[in-house]
């Protein structure tokens, strides 16, 4: 299975666009778009591909989601309207929602930083540390402390 896109999972009503599902269907929205010529698993009349998604709810069967996240997701969403003026704005700076979208990437593959031991006394310091997907959904969430490995870095 490859993954198509990241989006948010909605409450488990059973009905989307006022059509039935099954208990192992859910809501969701499409955030991101990795492939977005992939079909979607319940097309509907206006959405046939994971591209056309983005903003509005669509059927997802529940073995292919995959949750890496607890955010909130009980608002609900429209189909953004296209106008002339909305291409002119310009996007509110949010590292945050910034760095949840990134999460899977993070995931797949742990950021590996570079840093400078002498700054802790530590001279010919070669290796660097990695933020997994686990430190940065703790900082996302903000549930956790500190990574002991973060701690013990500092201790260092």
């Amino acid at each position: 299975m490859q993954l198509v896109a990241l989006g948010k999972l909605y409450d488990t009503s059973s009905t989307i666009h006022n059509v039935p599902y099954a208990d192992d269907v859910v809501r969701v929205s499409v955030v991101k778009v990795y492939h977005g010529n992939a079909h979607v698993p319940f097309p509907t009349s206006e959405i046939k591909f994971v591209r056309e998604d983005v903003g509005t709810f669509v059927g997802w069967p529940t073995h292919m989601v995959k949750p890496i996240s607890d955010e909130d997701s009980q608002n609900p969403l429209t189909r953004p309207l296209k106008s002339a003026e909305t291409d002119k704005v310009v996007a509110p700076v949010d590292p945050l929602g910034e760095l949840v979208k990134n999460l899977f990437e993070i995931y797949q593959k742990p950021i590996e930083l570079s840093w400078d031991g002498a700054k802790f006394g530590i001279d010919n310091v070669k290796d660097g540390f990695f933020i997994t997907q686990v430190d940065v959904s703790e900082i996302i969430l903000g549930y956790k402390c500190l990574n002991i490995s973060i701690i013990q870095l500092w201790l260092m």
